[in-house]
């Protein structure tokens, strides 16, 4: 090999290690991308919520919204398999309830 053709090579090697940097740059930033559509997803498009989502939602512990749900201040939730689920909006109704003064 002479020395234009390990020159050639060598520059070869450089835009393949380039390359490699830029692609994986690239995947880098696609799965930030989905990573913040997918959460932004969740805030905006969440139709119910989960027990423990919705006291998070709330700012409550479980024993605290057990006890709301038997005074009243949030609809009773519903069964899915084994899950108890809550309608979004009744927890954001409450939430809402919750901030308002008194």
């Amino acid at each position: 090999m002479n020395k234009f053709e390990a020159q050639l090579e060598s520059l070869k090697n450089d835009i393949k290690e380039d390359r490699a940097e830029a692609v994986l740059e690239g995947i880098k930033l696609a799965i930030q991308a989905y990573n913040e559509m997918f959460q932004s997803n969740q805030t905006v498009s969440k139709s119910e919520y989960t027990k423990k989502e919705a006291c998070e939602v709330l700012n409550i512990s479980q024993g605290t919204l057990y006890n709301w749900i038997k005074a009243g201040y949030v609809s009773q939730g519903y069964t899915r398999g084994k899950k108890v689920l809550f309608k979004a909006e009744d927890i954001h109704e409450a939430k809402t309830r919750l901030e308002q003064p008194r």
